[in-house]
């Protein structure tokens, strides 16, 4: 099975200059817990609530503050927290090479991207539908 059989094509992506606040809004609205950040369709990173509870995890540990605090005080935006080095995929890779690179880096999505351009993104939620659905 292709990455293009089970892709989700309608991808939720931020801008690096979005603020957190904005970003934590969207991830609640959409159920999703992370998205690539794109400028127009080139991938630029990925933003995880992983990312954003280590940054303010280490701003309380800087300031001596509480969680609450450090995201009331900070003025950060995508760009200060996201992950810059990103896993991607074609649509034309095999089911099993995103298994194996979601387990070996520990990652829960993989941008699909076309010469830079995300065209997609694949979630261990979406393999498992797969698995489901062809099995």
């Amino acid at each position: 099975m292709k990455v293009q059989d089970f892709m989700n094509k309608d991808v939720i992506a931020c801008t690096p200059n979005e603020k957190l606040t904005t970003i934590l809004n969207k991830l609640r609205l959409f159920r999703i817990s992370g998205m690539p950040v794109s400028e127009g369709r080139v991938i630029k990173g990925i933003i995880s609530e992983k990312d954003i509870l280590k940054k303010i995890q280490g701003m309380t540990n800087d300031l001596c503050t509480n969680l609450e605090e450090a995201q009331n005080q900070t003025e950060l935006v995508v760009a200060d927290v996201m992950t810059r080095d990103v896993v991607t995929v074609t649509p034309a890779e095999n089911i099993d090479t995103v298994v194996n690179l979601m387990m070996k880096r520990k990652i829960n999505r993989i941008p699909v991207v076309v010469d830079g351009k995300i065209v997609g993104i694949v979630t261990r939620g979406d393999i498992i539908s797969a698995l489901a659905e062809s099995g």
